[in-house]
This record gives C-alpha cells, sequence and structure tokens, in this order.
C-alpha cells in the first residue's frame, strides 16, 4: 500500500472515533457483563457433562473434587462468550445511537440495571439445578 492510502486509512479512523458517544458505549459495555459472569456455573457443568457424561446433581461430582484440567479444556467456550460480549456490546450500542442524545444515555444507562436483574433471574431461576450444585 503506498503512504497515501494508509493515510487516508489512518484518517478515516480518527474521523469515525470522533462520532462515538463514548458515555453510551461505556454504558453499553458494562450492561452485558453481570449476566454473562454469571453463566461461569453452567461452564463449569457442561466441562463435567463432557468429562463425565452426565449432568451434575448435588455431590455427584463434587465441584471442589473435579481436577482443573477438565475447567481448563474447554478454552472454547470463554472465546464464545467474549465474542458473545463483543456483539452484545455492538448491538446495544447501534440500536441506543439511534436515539436523541439526552434520551440515548438514559436509556444506555439503563441497560445496566437490566443485566443486573437478568444476572439474577439467571441465578434464581437455577436451570438445570447448576447453582444448587456449585454452591452445595
Amino acid at each position: 500500500m503506498s503512504t497515501s492510502s494508509v493515510d487516508r486509512i489512518w484518517e478515516r479512523l480518527q474521523v469515525g472515533g470522533r462520532h462515538v458517544d463514548w458515555i453510551t458505549l461505556i454504558f453499553c459495555a458494562i450492561a452485558p457483563i453481570y449476566p454473562l459472569q454469571w453463566t461461569v456455573a453452567y461452564d463449569m457443568a457442561w466441562a463435567v457433562y463432557i468429562a463425565y457424561g452426565h449432568w451434575p446433581s448435588p455431590d455427584s461430582p463434587d465441584p471442589k473434587l473435579v481436577p482443573p484440567h477438565v475447567y481448563a479444556d474447554l478454552w472454547y467456550i470463554d472465546a464464545a462468550k467474549l465474542a458473545l460480549y463483543v456483539l452484545i456490546t455492538f448491538c446495544l450500542y447501534r440500536v441506543t445511537n439511534r436515539i436523541p442524545s439526552l434520551k440515548r444515555r438514559l436509556l444506555a444507562f439503563c441497560y445496566i440495571p437490566f443485566g443486573v436483574f437478568l444476572a439474577y433471574l439467571i441465578f434464581a431461576l437455577d436451570i438445570g439445578g447448576v447453582y444448587q450444585w456449585v454452591f452445595d
């Protein structure tokens, strides 16, 4: 590539960064953190299911006695969760970016309590008895 094309690409990146509402983007990035982190127990249960061939139940197997390599072998779950986090953040920002400035920031801020509520629902519903298995 010639120097002028590199300069044009760099200029386009700089101009694109000026049009980002950073407060809205930060609010949209904070919102999906809690729900995705509360799914860690499901990652552990999935790893046990793959290693032992059955969905874990209380004391079968005890989560403290499962070898660490069982959890470490499923690194691709973390990579998928990272990609999902980026996708959710991008979608929240793109949807919110269409609204006028003050309402946009207020809506983006409301995503955070909704994310905390969603994380609470993940814990409270305990689909599959995963949290009962982990906290037993």
